[in-house]
């Protein structure tokens, strides 16, 4: 996968669950118009719709690389053309006003982040003697073998009273993905599902609270010391953090579960579940808002995080050796609760 940013965006290292990167297929002067082998049906349109999404307002002005992507999407069988990114935001005087494309990214089936570094073989992408060898691969195969491709382009709306900095937290981030070809999953209306995941740096040192505790985003000089003791000392403030204090060793091809893994701290955030079409491609859109719509991990669906009163003493049963735990955090949670409502009854 490749990113390309253009605005020093969001710090996001966004990697697909499909393992997927830029490819080396692109010509000089277009995208390499490609039709999969009998007995799967040719695109009749092909010409005509690469030229419509080559002129489309949303496309005409994008970056050749990412354009000649798009175009090869359309170029290929589809049951939709790429995504139609529209101008949600206006001028004062009524007019339009497009959305600001900050980061794009280029995938297939090659590799992983960084660029031409490919993820360890899963049972999505490769076969596994002894676990996979009758199963129909999912990421790869589809429309008689066509490479699996794909593009996301991640704009700014620049909506009246928002921001039109990307960095800053309330701005709308507009993401689209579209990727050719996915089989389609039986049985499941959200078979695939995006994902930015951004791994976690060392904060800045800062002077503690008046409780002894670190700020919020920040780590005292005492808890500077201790991670920089770690490992070689890579866990210095503003590098990315590693659970052994080494250099960070992103996913890669030579990976081997369990004993040899990313040691980076990744934060997930969801993009959606989708599925693909009838002609085997994926097209996804999702937002960043202002409303409080996005939520990360671990804080929903999930039993320890909240519930209610009597959750976490129910689920002790599942959870082997920890009843007590459980119990305790379940009265933990419910002193509170119940000193609200007291609160609240007296007033």
């Amino acid at each position: 996968m490749l990113r390309h940013g253009f605005t020093g965006g969001r710090t996001v290292r966004s990697r697909s669950v499909l393992a997927l990167t830029i490819p080396a297929i692109l010509a000089g002067t277009g995208a390499k118009a490609e039709q999969p082998p009998a007995p799967c049906h040719p695109n009749p349109n092909a010409t005509t719709d690469e030229t419509t999404v080559r002129n489309r307002g949303d496309i005409v002005n994008l970056p050749k690389p990412l354009k000649d992507r798009l175009a090869q999407l359309s170029n290929r069988p589809h049951t939709y053309l790429p995504i139609q990114a529209f101008a949600e935001a206006h001028n004062d005087d009524g007019t339009p006003k497009p959305s600001q494309l900050f980061q794009y990214y280029l995938l297939d089936t090659t590799g992983g982040f960084p660029p031409d570094v490919g993820f360890e073989a899963n049972v999505f992408t490769a076969r596994i003697p002894k676990v996979n060898d009758h199963a129909q691969l999912t990421v790869t195969g589809a429309n008689c073998g066509l490479q699996t491709i794909g593009a996301v382009r991640v704009v700014l709306e620049p909506k009246p009273g928002l921001p039109t900095d990307p960095e800053d937290p309330r701005a709308f981030i507009d993401i689209f993905t579209d990727i050719s070809p996915l089989f389609v999953i039986n049985n499941e209306s959200g078979w695939y599902e995006g994902w930015m995941i951004h791994d976690i740096t060392v904060p800045e040192v800062a002077p503690p609270r008046s409780d002894g505790h670190a700020q919020f985003g920040r780590i005292t000089e005492r808890d500077a010391a201790i991670l920089k003791k770690m490992g070689t000392g890579n866990n210095v403030p503003g590098n990315v953090f590693t659970i052994d204090g080494s250099v960070p060793h992103f996913p890669s091809e030579a990976d081997h579960f369990p004993d040899k893994q990313t040691n980076v701290v990744p934060i997930h955030e969801s993009m959606g579940a989708y599925n693909a079409m009838q002609q085997s491609d994926v097209h996804s859109y999702w937002e960043f808002n202002y409303l409080g719509t996005n939520w990360i991990h671990p804080l929903y669906e999930l039993p320890f995080t909240g519930g209610g009163p009597g959750q976490f003493r129910a689920s002790a049963r599942h959870l082997r050796g920890r009843g007590d735990r459980c119990a305790a955090v379940d009265r933990a949670w419910a002193r509170p609760r119940r000193q609200t409502e007291r609160t609240a009854r007296r007033g």
